[in-house]
């Protein structure tokens, strides 16, 4: 019901939306609660409405942007990302009146996730709902998980662990493998090289969709919580889940540095060269990559140095 709080453009002479109009339901003529031939014009967004999202997504972060209150003699207020547009910055004022990051929000629809001490996100929330009617919020803890957009959230002793636990049963039992037997390793060598071999027929029509729903559900994973995935998705294997299911990212609360890891295959099987990289903060894998090298090694030596290489090239963006 979250849209419900936007309003649509009401058609004005410099509006450049378009107003939505809505015939009444036959019943409601019938019952003399409209009249034949009337149309009504809708005041506020819909599910359903192409623009609904961005309508909803415009108004809320208008409203975000006047979001100001005062908690234990510190003013705050909300500063949009200039990277990601769905992160708010929670800044508060110091003594000396100037601005620090005093916690972060992440908007999807009307879902937040809200990190900081429990003073400002407490602040926060009582702000939110004396203007939106809001649901209970769910503290981390690490007797349950919160879910946010798909991930299974923990907090632990020693920091974070995120997984994807919830969303792999679900697979699993939508395509009837939740009693077959699985594997601890992603593929073995042997299968890795069995999958290149070509195939006697070409596959059907449902056989290439099926692989490519199996591909997304994986791609799913890979992209959030299992970065060991990165190698066997590229080779299309799944039977690794079963037994991999609670698997996931911990989050340390450890202050660290920046670390990257690099390894390569050089022509297995003779086969074309595969390289892997994982950057790391603290311990913690925030950006990785694994895949086919992009210039053809002469030797392992030079396998290793391209991907150490590639592996500088992605933590100097950071």
């Amino acid at each position: 019901t979250a849209f419900l709080n936007a309003p649509l453009p009401d058609g004005g002479e410099d509006s450049t939306e378009t107003v939505v109009l809505i015939r009444p339901p036959p019943l409601l003529v019938r019952l003399q609660y409209a009249q034949p031939g009337e149309w009504w014009l809708a005041k506020k967004v819909m599910y359903g409405l192409r623009q609904s999202p961005r309508v909803w997504g415009d108004f809320r972060d208008s409203i975000l942007r006047e979001v100001t209150w005062r908690n234990d003699e510190t003013d705050f207020e909300m500063e949009q990302s200039l990277v990601e547009p769905n992160m708010w910055k929670i800044m508060g004022e110091d003594g000396q009146h100037r601005k620090e990051l005093r916690g972060l929000v992440m908007m999807y629809v009307d879902d937040a996730l809200i990190l900081g001490s429990r003073r400002v996100v407490t602040s926060f929330v009582e702000e939110l709902s004396s203007r939106w009617e809001l649901s209970k919020p769910e503290w981390l803890n690490d007797q349950k998980p919160v879910r946010f957009l798909g991930m299974d959230l923990w907090k632990k002793e020693e920091g974070f662990f995120v997984s994807q636990e919830a969303y792999l049963k679900d697979v699993l039992r939508r395509r009837g493998m939740e009693e077959e037997k699985g594997y601890n390793i992603p593929i073995s060598k042997d299968q890795s090289q069995c999958l290149e071999e070509p195939q006697e027929t070409d596959p059907t029509i449902e056989e290439v969709r099926s692989a490519q729903k199996a591909t997304g559900e994986a791609m799913w994973l890979l992209i959030r919580t299992r970065p060991d995935l990165m190698f066997s998705l590229s080779k299309m294997c799944q039977n690794t889940l079963k037994r991999t299911q609670s698997l996931g990212i911990f989050i340390s609360n450890e202050e660290g540095a920046l670390e990257v890891f690099t390894d390569s295959s050089f022509g297995p099987g003779g086969q074309e060269s595969q390289g892997t990289v994982i950057v790391a903060w603290g311990g913690t894998p925030i950006m990785w990559k694994s895949g086919r090298q992009t210039l053809a090694p002469l030797s392992t030596a030079e396998s290793e140095l391209q991907e150490g290489i590639e592996g500088m090239t992605m933590g100097g963006q950071l």
